[in-house]
């Protein structure tokens, strides 16, 4: 991860959005989402836990276009 303050508002977004899809997904139980209800873990009190390889695969799948479904 590039973590100089040039890159870190993009890290940002990208947790605003991981966040976002977290919200919509809770939200319904459909297929739709590659990363549905539950794929996030939480800490006991319920906050979001971005482990460090899901987040890999986040930007995988999203910014590098690897999903294999239409969107």
């Amino acid at each position: 991860m590039d973590l100089r303050p040039v890159n870190m508002e993009r890290w940002r977004e990208r947790f605003r959005e991981i966040l976002r899809q977290d919200r919509d997904a809770s939200e319904t139980t459909s297929s739709l989402h590659v990363r549905g209800k539950g794929f996030w873990k939480r800490t006991d009190s319920g906050e979001l836990m971005i482990d460090p390889g899901e987040m890999a695969g986040w930007v995988l799948t999203y910014e590098e276009k690897g999903k294999r479904m239409k969107d």
